[in-house]
């Protein structure tokens, strides 16, 4: 029976509206998790308080009227409202980027609960993002977020009955151990024959748990795609003159991000 159009609008509309909010929040970990800052809770004088967003030149504590995502920003022509320094483009530029990775995972898998996992990678996927362009770091939180949402993407499946648990253990386990296995081995060769450091450990970790989602037999397309987009992105980065360093992380979770939905 078809579904009707009101009814996929309001999906839509919904999905839309869960992108902005966790890109309000993979906004929110691209500042705090680099600068060693809480996520929600801090302790002072032994009490527990609730970490609210403040202007990072002013440090004046924000209104919910200017932390509504991507307008806010867009009415305040990227300015603090109180001392009208320039706020970053980040932010708006981190919630759309999470809206469309939630219209992507809603057009490829709708809206059923067994997909749960893959709404929650998306804002971690784009903290990683973010944060490896700005810092050239991928967070071991962050990172063992992406390793542990895929354990709950296939024990989902596995509850489901859509797979059993021998597939379960090879996805999580041999994908994990094989993809972190290959990144170390490739570092090692290809730094030798290079002579300098061509893989952090931070990307080997983040193999490793991107081999938890898509099980070893997908290691060989994701090796080559990612190498791929390494290249292009490369290239691109040297002419944006940002110099011969770049960062690995955002190839990687591109590729892994398209082979999810082979």
């Amino acid at each position: 029976m078809a579904i009707p159009g009101e009814l996929v609008f309001l999906e839509y509309l919904a999905v839309i509206f869960m992108g902005v909010v966790f890109g309000s929040f993979a906004s929110a970990l691209i500042y705090r998790i680099p600068r060693d800052l809480p996520w929600f809770y801090y302790k002072k004088g032994g009490q527990t308080q609730a970490c609210r967003s403040a202007c990072p030149h002013c440090n004046h504590t924000l209104a919910v009227r200017d932390l509504i995502p991507v307008l806010s920003w867009a009415m305040l022509r990227g300015k603090c409202r109180h001392c009208h320094a320039k706020i970053s483009i980040m932010y708006p530029l981190a919630e759309l980027t999470c809206v469309a990775g939630f219209l992507a995972v809603y057009s490829g898998f709708g809206l059923a609960w067994p997909f749960l996992a893959l709404y929650l990678l998306v804002p971690v996927l784009v903290a990683l993002i973010f944060i490896d362009a700005e810092h050239y770091i991928l967070p071991d939180e962050l990172v063992m977020g992406v390793g542990l949402l895929g354990l709950l993407h296939w024990g989902l499946y596995w509850m489901m009955s859509f797979v059993n648990a021998g597939h379960v253990f090879d996805f999580v386990v041999i994908g994990g151990a094989g993809f972190g296995l290959f990144a170390w081995i490739l570092g090692i060769v290809v730094g030798k024959v290079l002579k300098k450091e061509v893989l952090g450990f931070g990307d080997v970790k983040l193999f490793a748990a991107i081999g938890m989602w898509l099980g070893l037999a997908k290691l060989s397309y994701f090796a080559i795609l990612s190498g791929a987009l390494g290249i292009v992105f490369g290239l691109a980065w040297r002419l944006a003159g940002k110099g011969a360093a770049f960062p690995f992380g955002p190839a990687l979770i591109l590729a892994f991000f398209v082979l999810l939905f082979i």
